[in-house]
């Protein structure tokens, strides 16, 4: 809480905001005076452009963010770089699968849940050769390019 003027406290948010306003209405703009980068610049103009809806989404899963566990955080920064360094094609794969999962019902996702633990428990040795054995019943990929002819 910052003091101001007429004894009422304000918090951080609120005093930044009026002094945001104060340089606004002198001229100035907040990211040339206190020396803001353009990926800052670039990150307001954008949070301007969310609807309220889009911004409450945002600062909930902002709140949450900041109630997980360390670890938990360095998991999914993990995964996010993870994410984003997959060729294309893979990440349209995992955004696919994703969304898949996400409109299934409790209980095909629970399933689903089950079946990942029980492969994720499986001895190294074991996970390899199952992936081998379902690419040898995957049909060829050039097979399928082949031209059909019809009567024969």
């Amino acid at each position: 809480m910052i003091p101001c003027r007429n004894g009422r406290n304000v918090s951080r948010s609120k005093g930044f905001l009026m002094v945001v306003c104060v340089m606004a209405a002198w001229g100035a703009s907040p990211a040339t005076a206190w020396g803001v980068s353009a990926a800052q610049e670039d990150a307001r103009t954008r949070w301007q452009a969310l609807t309220p809806d889009q911004k409450r989404d945002v600062m909930e899963r902002y709140e949450r963010w900041k109630k997980m566990p360390e670890e938990d955080r360095r998991r999914l920064r993990g995964n996010f770089e993870r994410f984003r360094r997959m060729p294309p094609e893979a990440r349209e794969r995992v955004q696919r699968n994703h969304e898949r999962f996400r409109q299934m019902g409790p209980e095909e996702r629970k399933a689903v849940l089950q079946k990942y633990e029980r492969w994720r428990r499986l001895p190294p040795e074991e996970r390899r050769h199952l992936r081998e054995q379902h690419r040898q019943m995957r049909p060829n990929p050039h097979e399928r390019m082949k031209p059909h002819r019809m009567g024969r």
